[in-house]
Formats: C-alpha cells, sequence, structure tokens
C-alpha cells in the first residue's frame, strides 16, 4: 500500500516536472529574446546543463536592467527553481522511505 502511494506520486511528478522542465526552457528562450541576447545560445545552454542553466540564466540577469521587462519571466523561473529544490528533497523522502521499507 505504501510502496504503490510512492510510485503514483512518482508519476505525478514526473509528468509535472516535465511540463515544468519545457516550461522553463520556454521562457528562458522568450526572455532572452525579448532582450535580444542570443536566445538560442541560452536555450541550448538550458538545455544541456539543466536546473543549473536555468540558476545561471536567472543570476546572470537579475542585475541587467531593461525598459521592456516582462516580470513574469522571473517569477515563473524562480518558482522552477523552488520546484526543482522540492523536488529533490521529496526524491530524496522517497529513496529513503523505500529503504526502509
Amino acid at each position: 500500500m505504501y510502496s504503490s502511494l510512492i510510485i503514483i506520486l512518482s508519476i505525478i511528478l514526473t509528468i509535472i516536472s516535465l511540463i515544468v522542465t519545457i516550461l522553463s526552457y520556454v521562457y528562458i528562450y522568450l526572455d532572452a529574446k525579448q532582450k535580444n541576447e542570443e536566445p538560442i545560445l541560452w536555450l541550448i545552454i538550458a538545455l544541456f546543463s539543466g536546473i543549473i542553466g536555468v540558476i545561471v540564466y536567472v543570476i546572470s540577469q537579475r542585475k541587467k536592467t531593461y525598459e521592456n521587462i516582462n516580470p513574469k519571466y522571473f517569477q515563473y523561473l524562480k518558482f522552477s527553481i523552488y520546484y526543482y529544490i522540492a523536488e529533490i528533497i521529496f526524491g530524496i523522502w522517497c529513496f529513503t522511505a523505500i529503504l526502509a521499507y
């Protein structure tokens, strides 16, 4: 019973993770394109480095000021970083629960 619940939660979390990952890449591309900052390059960096690329993009863009900034891009990217952290914590919890079972 307990292990089947963990499997179901893991499947749901995997689907949500896939959606969040794809949306993160879309937002990085749109934000970089809006700022005329090599959107394809940033997309490639994010694709090959995963969450590290998203974090690098957010940190590199924080100190820059632009007239046409759309704040929803950064809000979403920050959300995706928090989501990945929560996913890692949940994964560790599931792993330890399976080992204890």
